[in-house]
């Protein structure tokens, strides 16, 4: 089952709900392929990734999101926000916009809070209609990105290995 969380958020003086749904996995899985192919392409991604570690980056992902940050947290800011600039700067917007609209699909309008069964689905066609605060665009895109990669941070989908044993069991069965 997809998750779903509501957020209350201020949007020109108001207070609006917004549901926040989690991206079927056939949905997901093409959006991160599409974002991953995107990336490759650039050079100034290639640049940055060549000097990467791929090794000690596989490493930090498989802790989850709290060992990538506690690595991470030790580098100096300006290193950071350097490479995140050099990253962002190497995008060509127009290519980029059509994966970040996506992510407003993920979101709903909830007009009453008490309920939750009538939602008005976010899409570029009607946003500018629901919200009037540029903030609360950035604040819900970054809720379904949050939702949407919380794999990363609980890692409950991935296998885990228990006193060796594994918790997968795949059974082979032969017809006689």
């Amino acid at each position: 089952m997809r998750k779903i969380n509501y957020i209350t958020l201020q949007d020109g003086g108001e207070g609006k709900t917004f549901q926040v749904q989690q991206m079927s996995a056939l949905h997901l899985e093409s959006w991160i392929n599409r974002l991953l192919i995107m990336l490759a392409g650039k050079d100034g991604t290639q640049k940055m990734l060549s000097k990467t570690d791929f090794n000690s980056l596989a490493s930090k992902l498989k802790g989850g999101i709290a060992n990538v940050e506690s690595q991470f947290s030790n580098l100096p800011a300006e290193k950071v926000i350097g490479n995140i600039l050099s990253l962002l700067g190497s995008l060509d917007y127009e290519k980029v916009e059509p994966l970040y609209n996506e992510l407003l699909t993920c979101c709903a309008y909830v007009p009453s809070p008490d309920n939750r069964t009538f939602i008005n689905p976010l899409d570029v066609q009607n946003v500018d209609a629901i919200i009037s605060d540029v903030k609360t665009l950035y604040v819900l895109r970054l809720e379904a990105l949050k939702i949407n990669f919380s794999f990363f941070g609980d890692g409950e989908n991935s296998p885990k290995t228990t006193h060796g044993k594994k918790q997968i069991t795949i059974k082979k069965t032969i017809k006689t």
